[in-house]
């Protein structure tokens, strides 16, 4: 679903926009009590949960992508120097 929203995307663009959404996020987040923390709605799938919980998954979220990220700089890298024997994988660019 989301993989061909961002297919033919422009990563910078793509980014910026993230970059911006989430500075909003977090402006909003600060202006809330700790207590809210403790605020519940009902998930789709998970069933209740507290804003906490939500703001811990975002964070566990945005570290896969990072990771996910992390691991395209280093195969486009090291798929540059392994010349012909690199021919086999299919890395977009």
């Amino acid at each position: 679903m989301y993989r061909d929203l961002y297919r033919n995307a422009n990563a910078e663009d793509a980014f910026d926009h993230f970059e911006e959404q989430r500075e909003t996020n977090v402006e909003y987040l600060r202006t809330l009590p700790r207590s809210a923390g403790e605020r519940r709605a009902r998930h789709q799938q998970a069933g209740e949960i507290t804003l906490q919980q939500m703001l811990h998954e975002w964070t566990m979220h945005d570290l896969g992508h990072i990771r996910q990220i992390a691991e395209l700089v280093r195969a486009r890298k090291h798929l540059q120097a392994a010349g012909k024997l690199g021919d086999s994988y299919h890395l977009k660019p």
